[in-house]
């Protein structure tokens, strides 16, 4: 798989499948960070959960970002995230999805392209500078591999403050870097909208 289309990407409004990404996100952190899922917020017996004017699903776009919640099995699930797409062929190169947790973190997982080197994993940079160390992939499935994401409260606020986040990795077939790049813009308001909606 070539990567020179990688050059062509463009942020995409992802309102319109916002509810396929959330399926796939709710699964993958489900999986990966099944400790922090347990604290979801506990609901009194008898009590209906309810999302903004009755809602049981709401999409709202904060600038590059995306916030989607659900309700399912009376709890309130939200996340925020941002997809990149390919302007010619329309077909989805990268996504993340975060959620807030109640320790304060963000957790989530990065969707990534195939033809990647899964050996090296993957490094993020906030404005040019590494955060962490390299993050491995978790597993693939059909729709790309996975990267599970945790950003403490130090590193939320280098995110906070920086302009793009690029996923750094290696091309497979013939180990070229590949950098992505996501818009830090609507980061923060779309955190601190989904914490608002998970409450």
């Amino acid at each position: 798989m070539g990567f020179e289309r990688f050059g062509r990407i463009a942020r995409r409004k992802v309102a319109g499948r916002s509810a396929g990404l959330l399926a796939v996100s709710f699964g993958a952190l489900v999986a990966l960070s099944a400790p922090s899922m347990a604290q979801s917020i506990a609901t009194p017996v008898g009590a209906s959960v309810t999302l903004p004017g009755g809602a049981s699903s709401l999409t709202e776009t904060h600038e590059d970002w995306t916030v989607s919640c659900q309700v399912q099995n009376n709890e309130k699930r939200c996340l925020f995230s941002q997809t990149l797409g390919n302007q010619q062929t329309g077909q989805r190169v990268l996504s993340i999805e975060l959620r807030p947790q109640d320790n304060g973190e963000v957790q989530g997982v990065i969707l990534a392209p195939f033809g990647l080197r899964l050996s090296d994993g993957v490094t993020l940079k906030v404005d040019d500078k590494a955060i962490g160390d390299p993050v491995p992939f978790s597993t693939c499935m059909e729709a790309g591999c996975l990267v599970p994401v945790t950003l403490d409260s130090s590193t939320l606020g280098t995110v906070s403050g920086g302009e793009k986040m690029t996923v750094n990795a290696l091309n497979s077939a013939n180990g070229q870097p590949v950098e992505l790049t996501l818009s830090l813009k609507g980061f923060t308001a779309a955190m601190n909208r989904a914490k608002e909606l998970m409450q």
